[in-house]
């Protein structure tokens, strides 16, 4: 029992069952730590000294020219850009993974607003599933020490004393988009950097889901082709699904 939508069939305790066609891909947000907490104080917000040394086997650039692109990107026009950052074998054991996740019923349809508290089809439609709902599996825990070693890279090189990141999977199927919005909510100035990465490794142009972020330059289409990954300031850059 439950309703049915664009998004899938909702459950009566919440779970939506995605149908089989769809985008999907992964979206996260590295977090700071509010002026006068006592975290501050806390090695993770501090400036790190030195570059991490990171070197996933699923990362097809050089980790050094990865960083130099990110951050360049991100001082000079607020986003950056990287199709085809992932390798097609990691991009279909993300995508398997979260396959088998849609086939249990784990994802919830997403909400807007602090802790996602309200529904609104009408503004997203997208089906998501929040990393810490169980433990890490493999390509969890590949993705978690990727971030690690991007949030002490851009401490080091950007200053902006990330303390943490918050991340789900998310699936938008055919029919659903998320209207235009910034991450950073007004009055929490925590949200600093978002990303968002894609593992549709058959995705033609036909299937839509393009991401659509405006900056000062104009409008950039985000083609979430399998692999593409793209960083922005959470407080800058609008973007819809």
């Amino acid at each position: 029992p439950g309703d049915s939508r664009p998004g899938g069939r909702v459950s009566e305790e919440g779970r939506v069952f995605l149908p089989d066609s769809g985008i999907i891909g992964f979206s996260r947000h590295f977090r700071t730590v509010p002026r006068g907490d006592p975290a501050c104080n806390d090695p993770r917000s501090a400036v790190i000294t030195r570059r991490v040394d990171s070197n996933p086997s699923f990362l097809r650039p050089t980790p050094a020219e990865f960083f130099d692109r990110l951050v360049s990107g991100l001082s000079d026009s607020g986003y950056a850009s990287f199709p085809g950052l992932f390798s097609e074998g990691f991009v279909r054991s993300v995508r398997d993974e979260m396959e088998s996740l849609r086939s249990d019923g784990a994802f919830r349809p997403a909400g807007i607003g602090r802790g996602e508290a309200v529904r609104s089809p009408g503004t997203r439609g997208d089906g998501i599933w929040w990393f810490g709902s169980e433990g890490d599996s493999p390509v969890r825990a590949e993705i978690g020490e990727f971030l690690e070693s991007v949030r002490r890279n851009l401490n080091e090189s950007l200053y902006l004393g990330l303390w943490d990141w918050e991340g789900h999977y998310s699936i938008y199927p055919s029919g659903t988009f998320y209207r235009k919005h910034l991450d950073r909510f007004s009055g929490d100035s925590r949200r600093a950097v978002s990303t968002v990465f894609y593992f549709n490794p058959d995705w033609n142009e036909s299937d839509g889901g393009v991401l659509r972020i405006e900056t000062a330059n104009g409008t950039v289409e985000v083609p979430p082709s399998g692999g593409t990954a793209i960083f922005f300031l959470s407080d800058r850059i609008p973007h819809e699904v």
